[in-house]
């Protein structure tokens, strides 16, 4: 089909070309970024690792919140809740090699620890959103 065709059907055709090429490039390209945030947010075990700048914050007794950097994360316990966070000034989560996992995390304040069952990455709005409502 190339053979039978003039420089500037060619040049056409190649442009039409380039500019798909260009789109599934461009597509392929999101794919893999998308693909790339969401394995850094949990792998297969829906772990998170965990920088050593985490905030932990209590959210009532039913959640616990986390923000490490720019990520951030709501815990739910096994149960359904953590009387350990009522009225706690401080929380503390332990992580097995420094990362958040669900059923091998702890969530420990003065009166007590939960153990960590869901872990949920929400975004920064709604952190605030729920620090602010505590």
């Amino acid at each position: 089909m190339l053979a039978s065709s003039s420089p500037t059907e060619i040049a056409t055709m190649l442009q039409i070309n380039m500019s798909q090429i260009k789109k599934i490039v461009l597509a392929g390209s999101l794919c893999l970024c998308a693909g790339s945030a969401l394995a850094a947010s949990a792998d297969e075990s829906g772990c998170v690792a965990l920088g050593q700048t985490r905030a932990v914050s209590a959210f009532g007794t039913q959640h616990a919140l986390v923000r490490d950097n720019d990520a951030y994360y709501k815990l739910g316990f096994r149960g359904g809740g953590c009387d350990a966070l009522t009225l706690a000034s401080r929380v503390e989560v332990s992580t097995p090699d420094g990362r958040l996992c669900p059923k091998s995390s702890v969530v420990t304040t003065k009166r007590g620890s939960c153990e960590v069952m869901k872990i949920e990455s929400i975004d920064q709005k709604t952190y605030e959103r729920l620090r602010r409502r505590r």
